[in-house]
């Protein structure tokens, strides 16, 4: 009996990486942006944006990148196994 994999196990490292690549985009991009806008519409100095997420030494890119990273490898190595499991043919 083929047993369904539950929709949280399936998709859970995807999730992640959306979610990494929207604080950095956010961090890096639009909140730079945003407030160089802000400060030039309102006529104050500009306030250099400081990074939330480099903030304590970085380590939550180290730790979602490196989550990231080998999940993206382990999934990877399952799908080449999962390939070669059904080119073996019947009975093999």
């Amino acid at each position: 009996m083929d047993r369904q994999e539950h929709w949280f196990f399936k998709s859970w490292r995807p999730a992640v990486a959306w979610c990494y690549l929207f604080l950095c985009m956010f961090d890096f991009f639009v909140a730079p942006t945003l407030l160089g806008v802000y400060c030039w519409f309102a006529h104050v100095p500009y306030i250099p944006w400081e990074p939330i997420t480099i903030k304590g030494g970085a380590i939550l890119h180290a730790s979602l990148g490196g989550i990231s990273g080998i999940t993206a490898w382990s999934r990877g190595k399952e799908k080449i196994a999962c390939i070669d499991n059904d080119n073996k043919g019947p009975g093999g």
